[in-house]
Formats: C-alpha cells, sequence, structure tokens
C-alpha cells in the first residue's frame, strides 16, 4: 500500500484529478461525487484508501456483497 502520492503506481492523470478532487474538499469547496470504476485489480481501492491516508479522512467502506440475501 502506498503511503503518499507519488508511490501510487498507475495512470498518472487519474492521480492529479483524484489529488486535485481531494484537495478541494480539503479547502472546503465542495465537489461532486467521486465515483472510481473499471476492472478488478486496477487500483481503484488502493486510490481511493491513499486518498483518504493523505488527507487524514476517516475511512467507512461498505461491499453490496455483504448486504445480498441468499433466496
Amino acid at each position: 500500500m502506498p503511503k503518499h502520492w507519488s508511490e501510487f503506481v498507475g495512470n498518472p492523470e487519474v492521480v492529479v484529478r483524484v489529488k486535485a478532487w481531494a484537495d478541494a474538499w480539503q479547502r472546503g469547496n465542495k465537489q461532486k461525487p467521486l465515483l472510481l470504476y473499471g476492472p478488478a485489480g486496477n487500483g481503484k481501492t488502493t486510490l481511493a484508501l491513499l486518498c483518504a491516508r493523505e488527507m487524514n479522512w476517516q475511512v467507512f467502506e461498505l461491499n453490496a456483497s455483504d448486504f445480498r440475501t441468499k433466496d
């Protein structure tokens, strides 16, 4: 798990956009929600957790699979 933005291995343009989004929230500028999507293994969760760590935000993680019922 990377500890800083510079350690994240992935699409640099996406990292810049996520960082700008998070920085705007930190300054008090409300932003539209951020949706990370793509195939498994592309770093979506890692990027989200890194963003939270860098911004010192608390993480509240939900997984839709946890709420499915067996019918």
